[in-house]
Order: structure tokens, then C-alpha cells, then sequence
């Protein structure tokens, strides 16, 4: 996680929270190709070695008629676990989540019907919370389907108390941002963090991981944008520096110059 000290700082601070049973919002956001999936995989990690329960989900634009696509995503795995006790878990005012999360749920999109099942899932939630820290992960929540959204918001405004973290993760400069979304982020309990583009020594040493060789300064410019104010993204520099490795044995070849090794060779010689 090169340059990304502060954000890590910040997301080790929201997932602490969980275990002391202080709840809260972790929200990831910045332009495509920042680091935003990997943050939030920062955090997962973190949690996962404190013993945290963690529910994961990513939403995708495909699936956003699917009502509770992504809730049955963040539950699914948890209670096929066989040491949950699920019978417990769904138990009281939980007993409605069922309808939800069952092998056929039913789901309709009457309001009165939609606030019983939030009200389900969020006791569903809490019941969980009660035995051991949630941290719960969405990548891509503007791309979240509307009943999702809503069982985040409704969780989200009801967190105060639990051992539990919602942490989102978004593109930003997307149409179609919900004002669900809006809300999460805007929350009280929300922490967001904003991942800065790479500085030019992070960007040297991510080129120079990659090529295994001391970066050409124009190559270097390239991939920041050609007049160096405007970074590029990680994944698009390692992924240049990539494309860069795997071309430079080609042009050897045509061209006849030495190899990393140092070890010359004449335009008739056969590669090694």
C-alpha cells in the first residue's frame, strides 16, 4: 500500500472501533483505479485478524433489480458457516429476515412490507453483533440495489450502540448516485477517506517493483500524464509498467542491444 499511510491509519481507527462495541461508517471513495477495492480489502483484513465477522459484497449494475441482491451477498456465506448459531440468530424480531434470505424469499415492494423486512434484517444484524464485531464491506454501492440501499440506510441510522462497521466503497464522478447514498455518506458516524493520487517517488518504486530496473525518466512522465501535474492511477501504472516488461524482450530482439544481464549479443544470436 505505497502512499497510503493516512488511510490505513484512518481505516485501522473505524475497524478498532467494532471490537470496543463503538459503531461506525467507513466510506472509500475517489475516481476509478485509486485503490478503493484495495483499502477496503485493507480493511476486511484487518478485521478478520481481530476475530471480526466479516460480511462482504460487491453490487454491479446488472443486478439492480435483484431486491436484496447484495443483503443476501453479505449473509449468505455467514450462515452457511456451521459454527453460527443460526436458529438463535433468526430468532425474535428476526424471524421475518427469513423471508428474505431463504432458499425462495419473498419480497415485495408494498411499504409496509419493505419496513418489515428492514426491520427484520436489522434485528438480524443486531442478534449477530450481540455474539461477535461485524464489519460490513460494500464495493460499488452506488451500483446497489434499492432495497440494499435501503436496509444500509436503515442499519446505518440505527448503528449507535453495536459492535458492528458499515464500510462502503464508490466511484466517484458517476451519474446516477442515489440520495440513499448521499445519506450514508453524509452521516454523522460516516469517516471517509479519499485516497490521494500516488506522489512521483511511489510511482518510481511501484514502475521499478514491476521492471526490476531504475525507471526511465520518460516513461516515469508517460504514465503521470505527460506533464507530471496529473498522476495516474496505481493499478494503470503497474499495469503499463507490465505492458512496458513484457514488449522490452521483442524490441531487444529486433534491435540487437543488450539484455538486463548485461550480456550482449549480435542480431543473428537466438534469444535466451
Amino acid at each position: 500500500m505505497l502512499d497510503r499511510e493516512a488511510e490505513v491509519a484512518a481505516i485501522e481507527g473505524v475497524v478498532d472501533r467494532a471490537l470496543v462495541g463503538d459503531a461506525g461508517v467507513l466510506v472509500v471513495r475517489g475516481p476509478a483505479g485509486i485503490g478503493k477495492s484495495a483499502l477496503l480489502r485493507v480493511a476486511e483484513r484487518l478485521a478478520d485478524e481481530q476475530g471480526v465477522i466479516v460480511l462482504r459484497a460487491r453490487a454491479a449494475p446488472f443486478e439492480r433489480e435483484f431486491p436484496y441482491g447484495v443483503v443476501r451477498q453479505l449473509f449468505e456465506p455467514v450462515f452457511a458457516r456451521a459454527d453460527l448459531p443460526v436458529e438463535e440468530l433468526f430468532s425474535g424480531a428476526a424471524t421475518g429476515a427469513r423471508a428474505v434470505l431463504g432458499d425462495e424469499p419473498r419480497v415485495s415492494v408494498a411499504p409496509d412490507s419493505l419496513f418489515v423486512g428492514l426491520h427484520a434484517l436489522y434485528w438480524l444484524t443486531v442478534n449477530l453483533a450481540t455474539h461477535w464485531p461485524l464489519l460490513i464491506c460494500v464495493d460499488d454501492v452506488i451500483c446497489c440495489d434499492e432495497a440494499s440501499l435501503r436496509y444500509l440506510e436503515f442499519l446505518v441510522r440505527r448503528l449507535e450502540g453495536m459492535a458492528a462497521v458499515v464500510a462502503l466503497a464508490y466511484r466517484t464522478g458517476e451519474p446516477g448516485a442515489s440520495d440513499v447514498v448521499d445519506a450514508l455518506v453524509s452521516d454523522p458516524l460516516a469517516r471517509v477517506v479519499q485516497p490521494r493520487p500516488l506522489s512521483e517517488a511511489a510511482l518510481a518504486g511501484m514502475v521499478e517493483s514491476e521492471l526490476g530496473e531504475e525507471v526511465d525518466p520518460r516513461f516515469l512522465r508517460g504514465v503521470r500524464g505527460g506533464d507530471g501535474r496529473k498522476p495516474a492511477a496505481g493499478d494503470r501504472v503497474a499495469a503499463g509498467a507490465r505492458g512496458r516488461a513484457r514488449s522490452a524482450p521483442r524490441e531487444r530482439d529486433r534491435t540487437g542491444a543488450t539484455d538486463r544481464r548485461g550480456c550482449g549479443r549480435s542480431g543473428g544470436e537466438a534469444a535466451p
